[in-house]
């Protein structure tokens, strides 16, 4: 037998990159990084809290009161899970997050295979993917993010190969089917993306000889277990929809720019829009010239959910937590921009690898100066940084988050005190206080009939804040608003300090309402601090403890105070 030519043995480049244990080891290291960066934000603790009250007895409420202020039912059934073993829910968080990451870079490796048929694209898209600052941050971050992408990535992996198959197996189609209703569990918004993988399949489907029994195969799961929820939820709550969807959505009108704005943000902090142009540049140069084919139909399928995601998310007017909204829609994303660099850019210039190197060297730079430069918040307070975010806003800069939440507990033990707060995570979390959530995530009335914010405004959702005289009817005792750290005997030092009667306007946002009493009080935290807090509702109970615990306490303007 004659040796094969030297034309027909693969490069070592092919060697390496088709090898399945280098796609192993680039995911054990981004897996790292990811581990390096991992953190929890507060919003996390209201999933916290609903898992716990559900394992309570209390069912999914907040503080007994039916309201779906969470958006995340499967990752709230995930947390209980862990609670139900005794499991800190954060480290649980983590570990449902690290695990959805790396199912995420798995699918994103399998469906950039699928669709470029080239496996060095396919490694540069997991290396896109996993090293942008923003998702390797989302692997952890307490919340849903991380499991609604893997859930995406596997029904459209699921989809494309289905529609590269002469036959599909009912097994498959109901495992795919499984896999969008639980993306729609865990955020409802899935159906953006799950649309999409809905119509590749019945593509596929169509061209099958038993089309109508695949096709039962699809929809009998959607339509039972998506079905079920959805009537539940009708029944438990009185609409299909979160709270949370009456509380960030409306207003001016004004959240498609803030929306336009954020997706700017993202495409120029990790300077995506010079690589992502270049590469399409390459790539029209490429097929003009006859040196690039035209890739398989499957590649320009991704860019239709990305697109679809993008524009949902402009429409909605973004988020606040950094870019944690597009993170479901990068595995499309990168994807297609490795493609168009490695198989556009770099095949029309005759420098496939090197072009890669350069992209992947400019998004890196780009990922690491977003991490080290944005740190706090962003010049029109409507982005919120990983750092801030991680930090409770300064309140838990060593990790410690129930440091508010546990004294609050233990000083106010007894008393039946009422909180009113704008982050409504850690706080009621830790204290176990009942709390109005004054931006009405969790309030039926605010989310609802709050004050709506001003033409102004740019920060997306939270749209409806508490007003004074909701608060007043509600008996809340203590107003806390945004978490405020003052020195201890700051209070008491200064007898009508500007400082604070700033405070009291702006505790409850764009209070329309003139306060001309008020009394505040600060609960020591520790020797050197206390948190400031406005007594709404005097009770003889929260004065004994006040009493008991050395509150310091200093009433503003004359008469009665409020």
């Amino acid at each position: 037998m004659s040796e094969p030519s030297a034309r027909n043995l693969p490069t070592v480049q092919e060697r390496v990159a088709t090898n399945p244990l280098t796609a192993a080891a680039f995911a054990a290291a981004l897996m790292g990084l990811a581990w390096s960066l991992r953190f929890v934000q507060d919003d996390a603790f209201i999933s916290f809290l609903y898992a716990r009250n559900w394992l309570n007895g209390e069912g999914l409420t907040w503080f007994g009161t039916r309201v779906e202020g969470y958006t995340n039912f499967l990752w709230v059934a995930w947390i209980a899970l862990g609670q139900g073993f005794g499991l800190d829910p954060i480290s649980w968080s983590y570990a449902g997050g690290l695990s959805s990451f790396a199912v995420a870079i798995y699918a994103v490796w399998k469906i950039a295979l699928a669709t470029t048929h080239d496996a060095t694209i396919a490694l540069f898209a997991i290396l896109l993917f996993g090293t942008n600052y923003s998702v390797a941050c989302y692997a952890t971050g307490g919340l849903e993010t991380m499991a609604q992408t893997a859930l995406l990535a596997l029904a459209s992996l699921r989809a494309l190969e289905f529609m590269q198959k002469d036959r599909i197996s009912r097994r498959s189609m109901v495992l795919v089917s499984l896999l969008l209703c639980a993306a729609a569990l865990t955020r409802l918004d899935s159906a953006v993306l799950g649309l999409w993988v809905g119509l590749a399949l019945l593509w596929s489907i169509a061209r099958q000889e038993d089309a109508k029994a695949l096709l039962a195969c699809l929809a009998l799961p959607l339509i039972i277990v998506l079905g079920t929820w959805l009537l539940w939820k009708l029944d438990y709550y009185g609409s299909v929809f979160p709270n949370t969807f009456a509380a960030k959505i409306g207003g001016d009108g004004s959240a498609t720019e803030n929306g336009l704005r954020f997706l700017g943000r993202f495409f120029s902090w990790y300077a995506l829009w010079p690589v992502f142009g270049a590469g399409l540049i390459g790539w029209i140069a490429g097929r003009l010239t006859q040196r690039v084919d035209l890739p398989p139909a499957s590649v320009g399928l991704l860019a239709l959910p990305l697109v679809s995601w993008l524009a949902y998310v402009a429409s909605v007017g973004g988020d606040f937590m950094e870019f944690r909204f597009i993170v479901p829609a990068t595995p499309y994303l990168f994807i297609l921009l490795a493609y168009l660099i490695h198989g556009g850019l770099g095949r029309t210039l005759g420098y496939p690898l090197t072009c890669t190197a350069i992209a992947l060297a400019i998004l890196g730079t780009a990922s690491i100066r977003h991490a080290n430069e944005f740190s706090g918040t962003s010049e029109d307070k409507a982005l919120d940084s990983i750092a801030t975010l991680g930090t409770f806003y300064g309140n838990a800069p060593t990790g410690n988050w129930s440091r508010l939440g546990d004294r609050l507990r233990e000083d106010l033990r007894g008393t039946n005190a009422r909180l009113a707060l704008h982050p409504v995570g850690a706080i009621p979390y830790y204290s176990e206080l009942e709390t109005v959530d004054m931006w009405g995530l969790n309030d039926l009335w605010i989310a609802r009939h709050g004050q709506e914010v001003p033409a102004a405004y740019p920060r997306p959702g939270h749209r409806r804040h508490a007003t004074l005289a909701y608060l007043e009817e509600q008996s809340v005792h203590l107003v806390i608003g945004e978490p405020t750290r003052i020195a201890r005997g700051e209070l008491t030092r200064l007898a009508q300090p500007r400082a604070f009667a700033l405070w009291i306007q702006s505790a409850i946002s764009f209070n329309q309402e003139r306060v001309q009493q008020a009394t505040l009080v600060a609960m020591p935290l520790d020797e050197k601090e206390a948190l400031l807090m406005w007594y709404l509702t005097p009770s003889p109970q929260i004065n004994r403890a006040i009493v008991q615990h050395g509150w310091e306490v200093q009433r503003f303007g004359r008469g009665p105070a409020r």
